[in-house]
């Protein structure tokens, strides 16, 4: 790595803002960056809420996203007998189907699922959670932490 040579004007060191003028005379930093390691956010695909019946996040864009870790945190479930099965998809653009990247073992009770998840080929995913049993109601959030 070479780093660059600077040179400050001895008979004008300063610009009309009172800024040191510097010259960069030549540069060239040749240092390995792994960029996907500086870029992370947080996208919320379904908000914690009481839920009775089968139903969908809808469509999230995760184009720009490689990687992600997935939290499905189920903090209430009631009724006789309650079941909730997830599946998270991808969506196919141009069919508008969908294909299940991962359906995680029924939950009956309060747990927390994780999933790791790397090289997304989805433009969109979604949750898609069906539930059974008499009366049955789950309170629950999906939400991941991605990398791009």
């Amino acid at each position: 790595m070479r780093l660059p040579k600077t040179k400050v004007d001895i008979d004008n060191p300063t610009d009309t803002n009172g800024y040191v003028q510097t010259v960069i005379e030549y540069s060239y930093i040749q240092s390995p960056v792994d960029i996907q390691n500086h870029w992370q956010e947080n996208i919320t695909i379904s908000d914690s809420s009481a839920k009775t019946s089968s139903g969908n996040s809808g469509d999230i864009d995760i184009s720009h996203i490689l990687h992600a870790a997935v939290c499905v945190d189920v903090t209430a479930a009631s009724g006789t007998s309650p079941t909730l099965d997830l599946y998270l998809e991808g969506k196919d653009t141009l069919s508008g189907k969908y294909n299940t990247i991962w359906n995680p073992a029924q939950i009956t009770g309060v747990t927390t699922v994780w999933k790791e998840l790397t090289d997304l080929p989805y433009r969109y995913i979604r949750l898609r959670w069906v539930i059974g049993g008499t009366n049955p109601s789950f309170t629950f959030s999906c939400a991941a932490e991605v990398k791009s």
